[in-house]
């Protein structure tokens, strides 16, 4: 994941943002690391003459920040090029302030072989506008009945922050067996290896998608996806209160089973109150122990921003949106700074096409709204602070990945880390337009809506993309 070092450059008239500071000040970039870091006021170059190198960047007040830490995004690739390819993604996420990103394996076919994944890295890193890591299924091909074959996780080697992958994953679904999933648990226990969890059972979700299956024909047969249908409401509510209790019981058995193996667990998509309530208490668990924490936690910036109510009732994403009352616990989670509150902002970035979405699809194109969505609904609403949201998209993932050390620590802006660096205007006002996407999913529920801070530039160790 390396790229070739860049000469010195100075980045000036900032303001700096990351998980531990906010001041003004200019950043060094030198072989693609933050070489230094100056805190004043440094509106000019000849502010900065004592250190000045061979060339330098105004950055005309915007924020510095590290470049974001997705840990969970779909490129569809290999195998679904009409819904995104790896272009089409690698540009989204330049797009949205993204430097690293990890991968979800349902592709077609899913990504189970190690070997696979490193070449999957290989192509991407070619575009030379991010770093990916691809992460494998916890069951190979997906198998999740009793004997869900996870053989295939021997191949990969403890990971340490350096080489190797950093996480597992069955995303789309559950693993069905406890016992497979328990399996699999002990095994990246013994290498270092998170598992993400999409947590869902699968008998609840089977009910719930057989309504949301009526209501998407009720839909499809008046010819209007979001023309008044109250039957169709119905269904899509009914089947939205079995997906909260397929996503609950399955958080408290994936926490109970990870604290078994004693394994790092990564709850994704944490979607509701109770849920965040289990993972509150896992954690309470292990510092009662006197130990670091297990369970780490993913909220997506639609889950924290959008309520189950009206039209938002029609778009269709996997855990569905919730009631204002799960949406208020998440924003709470995600303002307290705790030890036991949320850990981490993930798009769970899904493309479809716009076929696709009209048929029920679920999922978002998410990149290139993540930052505005968090920050209008976080930072701009006095809920939190910048700091915080960095911590949220930057440090926090990158610290569950172990990318907060190692040849280019990722996070934030300290000297020895990565140079990859987002500029951001907190206070820019803009509004979606999804046809302007660099991604080719369509169907963002933000399409139209006015959200406040936008992505002005992107550094990628230390050169300007």
């Amino acid at each position: 994941m390396s790229a070739a070092p860049a000469p010195p450059l100075l980045l000036f008239n900032a303001r700096l943002v990351d998980a531990v500071r906010d001041a003004p000040g200019a950043l060094l970039f030198s072989d693609g690391r933050i070489a230094a870091v100056f805190e004043g006021n440094f509106f000019t170059p000849e502010s900065c003459r004592a250190f000045m190198p061979a060339a330098s960047f105004d950055a005309r007040g915007l924020t510095a920040q590290p470049a974001f830490v997705d840990l969970h995004a779909h490129f569809r690739y290999p195998g679904q090029s009409d819904k995104e390819t790896l272009e089409s993604a690698l540009r989204a996420a330049k797009a949205g302030g993204y430097g690293t990103l990890v991968l979800m394996p349902n592709t077609s076919p899913p990504v189970s072989d190690y070997r696979v994944a490193l070449g999957i890295q290989a192509e991407a890193a070619a575009f030379g506008l991010a770093d990916v890591l691809q992460s494998v299924t916890i069951t190979r091909a997906f198998s999740g009945d009793a004997a869900g074959d996870v053989s295939h996780l021997d191949a990969l080697p403890p990971y340490t922050g350096g080489e190797g992958l950093p996480l597992v994953s069955n995303d789309g679904h559950d693993v069905d067996s406890a016992a497979a999933l328990f399996a699999a648990l002990r095994k990246c226990a013994q290498k270092g290896i998170v598992v993400a969890c999409h947590s869902e059972d699968a008998a609840l979700a089977r009910e719930a998608r057989a309504l949301r299956e009526q209501a998407f024909r009720l839909l499809s047969q008046q010819g209007d996806w979001f023309a008044p249908c109250p039957e169709a409401d119905s269904r899509l509510a009914r089947a939205n209160e079995l997906f909260m209790l397929a996503e609950d019981v399955a958080t408290s058995r994936n926490l109970l089973l990870a604290d078994s193996a004693r394994c790092r667990v990564h709850i994704c998509h944490a979607s509701t109150a109770r849920s965040l309530q289990a993972v509150r208490r896992a954690k309470q668990a292990c510092a009662a122990r006197g130990e670091e924490p297990l369970v780490s936690c993913e909220i997506t910036p639609h889950h924290l921003s959008l309520a189950a109510e009206g039209e938002n009732l029609r778009h269709i994403v996997n855990p569905p949106l919730r009631s204002e009352a799960d949406r208020a616990a998440l924003i709470e989670s995600l303002a307290d700074s705790g030890a036991f509150a949320a850990d981490a902002i993930a798009t769970d970035h899904a493309p479809h096409t716009a076929r696709d979405k009209l048929s029920g699809a679920p999922g978002f194109p998410g990149l290139e709204t993540a930052y505005a969505v968090c920050n209008t609904a976080l930072v701009a609403s006095g809920r939190t602070s910048a700091s915080r949201l960095s911590a949220l998209m930057s440090a926090n993932p990158a610290r569950i990945l172990g990318l907060d050390r190692g040849t280019f620590p990722k996070g934030r802006l300290s000297p020895g880390f990565a140079a990859d660096v987002v500029l951001v205007d907190p206070a820019e006002r803009w509004t979606v337009d999804d046809a302007e996407f660099r991604t080719k999913g369509k169907g963002s529920p933000f399409a139209g809506k006015t959200l406040m801070g936008r992505v002005k530039a992107v550094f990628r160790r230390g050169v300007l993309l």
